[in-house]
């Protein structure tokens, strides 16, 4: 029996490292940390953040990002140079990100197979970090769907309005893990069968009771005990215990 040598795809790889390198741009010209003083602003007790700490973590694992994208783009060049493919390398780590997707065919073809595989592993995990802390000031809407991957353990979210590694604006409507940032396509998702509403809004409970005003609702709720989860504004019944 001949056993076969997995081989990377040289295109797959390519595209990865230039997305990498979009994001990177991206990322230096990130400011998620606002240093201006906010007036009376007090923090909370309690196990939670404070308020423009979020920032500053933000900031800080960016930072990080960046090198260690910068201490993995200057490992992989500088096999490039120990192999004579390229005399010198750019002063960027955009330009070197750059720069091995351009040999991406010779990576591929290395005489260690598994090195292009690691390397391909290692590109996807930057990405996906550089994905979530571009993206976090963007809402994400959950859909309460688990990913696709039936390795990840992540959910897929809602990621329409956001924007593309260069900057334009997305309006594809596809749905993006949070863990992975595996994308799935609106002509893909639309097709799912649609899970059954169990919890409604009081809103829409006061709809389904002839427009009655939502005190009156929450009024019937008590009364009749309806099956309920969360409390104050984030409320909602049991479908089957609010139909009149």
């Amino acid at each position: 029996m001949t056993s076969t040598t997995h081989r990377l795809s040289p295109y797959s790889l390519r595209d990865k490292l230039n997305e990498l390198a979009d994001l990177l741009v991206r990322l230096n010209t990130l400011n998620l940390a606002d240093t201006s003083p906010v007036d009376g602003l007090r923090a909370p007790l309690g196990s939670r953040v404070p308020p423009g700490m979020r920032e500053f973590l933000d900031q800080d694992e960016a930072e990080r990002l960046v090198r260690f994208i910068d201490y993995y783009a200057s490992s992989w060049c500088g096999v490039l140079v120990d192999a004579y493919i390229v005399d010198t390398l750019p002063w960027t780590v955009t330009d070197r990100l750059r720069l091995l997707s351009g040999h991406t065919d010779w990576i591929c073809s290395h005489e260690d197979s598994m090195w292009p595989i690691y390397m391909d592993d290692d590109v996807n995990e930057l990405r996906g970090l550089a994905r979530r802390i571009v993206g976090r000031e963007n809402r994400h809407i959950r859909t309460g769907h688990g990913c696709v991957d039936p390795a990840c353990v992540g959910q897929l979210v809602s990621t329409l309005g956001a924007d593309n590694a260069d900057g334009t604006a997305r309006r594809d409507g596809a749905l993006t893990c949070d863990r992975c940032a595996v994308s799935v396509p609106f002509d893909t998702w639309s097709r799912w069968p649609r899970a059954r509403v169990i919890w409604i809004t009081p809103e829409h409970a006061a709809r389904l009771h002839g427009g009655c005003t939502v005190a009156a609702v929450r009024t019937k709720a008590s009364r009749g005990r309806w099956r309920r989860v969360g409390t104050g504004r984030t409320v909602r019944y049991h479908v089957d215990d609010v139909r009149p």
